[in-house]
């Protein structure tokens, strides 16, 4: 298999890993990986319980699992041609996905539906995070490498340019462990830290150098752990504890 580029834990036993063409699961906390899906490279995979999951492959490709991802049904999103980065729920029913062109989709059934809603930013929208229903941020890079973040906190009716900088690239993920504290990584070797809502990022000391940071999570506001890659399959994992 490729290098994993997405993975998420449902619990501390059953998780799902996206590398390359495929989705592989394990029910035993990551001792044994088996394959569940094998199609067009996938990019990023969520579920919101045991059963109900969801995966994204580049083109307008979205694909919804009932049953613990033993089966996977194409679903459609939106309308026309365009590509699919970013997913993220923030309960059962309600999730995000982020396109380009600065396009979000929105469900409120579970992905059974989806509303198409235009934040008024030419970004492609590689990271979503909401810690509540009515805040989130979402983030990205133009064609040029402009990176900005984009932040509602009504749910996602309005959006406003929370983080703008037009010359070093790439915001590929965002995190918020709560309303106020989050982290934001990418490219090259790109901490940035908020305590306050996203009102000001301040540079971290990630001793990456230049490598591209692709995902980050935190556990609690010390703990956390950034994954990416320095070329080639040379995958990295970072880990922070102060």
């Amino acid at each position: 298999y490729w290098g994993a580029e997405d993975i998420y834990f449902i619990n501390l036993n059953t998780g799902w890993i996206v590398t390359g063409s495929y989705i592989l699961k394990t029910t035993n906390g990551g001792q044994n990986w088996f394959q569940q899906l094998n199609s067009p490279t996938q990019h990023r995979v969520r579920f919101v319980d045991q059963n109900t999951g969801f995966t994204i492959a580049g083109s307008q490709l979205c694909r919804r699992t009932t049953n613990g991802g033993s089966n996977w049904s194409t679903i459609s999103v939106g309308s026309g041609s365009f590509s699919l980065l970013s997913i993220y729920f923030v309960n059962h029913d309600t999730g995000w996905i982020g396109g380009v062109n600065g396009l979000l989709y929105k469900t409120t059934d579970c992905g059974i539906s989806w509303l198409t809603v235009n934040t008024g930013v030419n970004t492609r929208l590689y990271s979503i995070s909401f810690p509540s229903a009515d805040t989130g941020w979402a983030g990205g890079f133009d064609m040029f490498g402009e990176s900005r973040i984009i932040f509602t906190s009504n749910g996602g009716i309005n959006w406003v340019i929370n983080y703008l900088d037009p010359v070093s690239q790439g915001v590929e993920d965002i995190f918020f462990i709560t309303p106020k504290e989050g982290w934001a990584v990418g490219l090259p070797g790109k901490v940035m830290h908020t305590t306050n809502a996203g009102a000001t990022w301040e540079f971290q000391i990630s001793n990456a150098g230049n490598i591209h940071l692709f995902s980050v999570f935190f556990v609690t506001p010390k703990i956390g752990w950034i994954a990416g890659e320095a070329g080639g399959a040379n995958g990295k994992i970072l880990k922070t504890t102060t």
